[in-house]
């Protein structure tokens, strides 16, 4: 950490990266669906414009932008949630169709910063 006691843009990338990974391993664990996990590391602010994996999240949740997915859920109502739930469904079962090998590179790829 720099003297300041402020991350450095190093510093803060990495840990970030760190975040990446530990989301991909619980998405590849089965512990967060694709769409979440694709949100999630998309808002870590990751530079998806020099990384296919990461643009590849980034399309995900762009395709998924309008579904309350994740903690934004939670300012839904539960009726409104119902009505998107096959809509949720069908955006899930597309990005199973290739993301489980973009959450295991990124994974492995980010595992060295945790």
């Amino acid at each position: 950490m720099a003297d300041s006691g402020h991350l450095t843009r190093e510093e803060y990338v990495v840990q970030q990266q760190a975040i990446a990974a530990s989301t991909a391993e619980r998405v590849v664990a089965g512990q967060l669906s694709f769409l979440e996990g694709a949100r999630a590391i998309n808002q870590l602010g990751l530079d998806h414009n020099r990384d296919p994996d990461l643009d590849l999240l980034n399309t995900i949740d762009c395709e998924a932008d309008a579904l309350p997915i994740g903690p934004v859920a939670s300012f839904w109502a539960a009726d409104a949630i119902a009505a998107k739930a096959d809509e949720i469904a069908r955006v899930e079962q597309w990005a199973r169709g290739f993301a489980p090998d973009v959450f295991i590179r990124l994974a492995a790829r980010f595992a060295k910063h945790k």
